[in-house]
């Protein structure tokens, strides 16, 4: 599945696919860039201290992606028989949601590292397709 990088949008798209301001578009960028620690959005430095274990970045990029956009939570999208590794495992892609199968959000493809506007109905009506 092709997809592009959520850092080779430009701000307007960023902002038009996921109806948030400019301001948003651009925090998301350099979250997901690396650029800002995602301990700056409100909630996430909170939530790692109640943490046993620090989460991993790409955990608090998520976490602060939900935050700013106004998600319900992070999901993850398992694909029975379609192994990552032995800490994702059948875990294929993780993303916001947002409460609607077919509105944009953003996504993480567990196996490439790389995060991406998509949808998880398509993605889902992908992936049945494909063996």
């Amino acid at each position: 599945m092709r997809v592009k990088n959520i850092l080779n949008y430009s701000l307007k798209e960023i902002s038009s696919l996921l109806n948030v301001d400019k301001k948003k578009a651009k925090a998301i960028q350099w979250l997901i860039d690396g650029k800002m620690d995602p301990e700056l959005i409100h909630g996430v430095s909170e939530w790692v201290t109640a943490c046993f274990n620090r989460p991993r970045n790409h955990e608090l990029v998520l976490d602060a992606l939900n935050r700013l956009t106004g998600g319900c939570g992070i999901e993850a999208m398992e694909i029975e028989g379609r192994f990552i590794d032995s800490y994702f495992r059948e875990v294929n892609f993780l993303y916001v949601n947002n409460g609607q199968s077919y509105d944009n959000t953003i996504m993480f493809d567990c196996d490439t590292w790389k995060y991406f506007i998509g949808t998880t109905g398509d993605v889902t009506e992908y992936l049945m397709r494909t063996p």
